[in-house]
């Protein structure tokens, strides 16, 4: 646990664009469910969601525990570290008020094409 969190810690700040991001044709990113993917620099995971396709930020903010394989149960992920309960959508924590999830991308299909771009 404490070396996949020193190696969080030491990763460089994000720099990346925010430009759109095109994951794929939307049939073969459902198929591919959940899906990992970078943008603006930062890891994300997309999941079905009752039909939507949501993105949530794949660290947890306390201690920087993994979220990339979590479950989503009831529309949130828990983090195996601490226990941490996470909305998917909109990245509250449950019982911590003051803790969030990193802001995810927005996604729309545009064309039959995933596309992750700023929320």
């Amino acid at each position: 646990m404490m070396q996949a969190r020193e190696r969080m810690v030491a990763r460089p700040k994000a720099t990346g664009t925010t430009a759109p991001v095109t994951l794929g044709a939307e049939a073969a990113v459902r198929a591919s469910l959940p899906l990992l993917f970078d943008f603006a620099g930062e890891p994300f995971r997309l999941v079905d969601l009752d039909g939507a396709l949501i993105a949530h930020a794949t660290t947890c903010p306390h201690w920087l525990g993994p979220l990339d394989t979590a479950r989503v149960v009831d529309g949130a992920v828990r983090c195996p570290w601490h226990g941490y309960r996470f909305d998917v959508a909109s990245g509250a924590c449950a019982g911590h008020p003051g803790l969030r999830l990193a802001r995810a991308p927005g996604i729309r299909i545009d064309a039959g094409r995933v596309v992750a771009e700023p929320a």
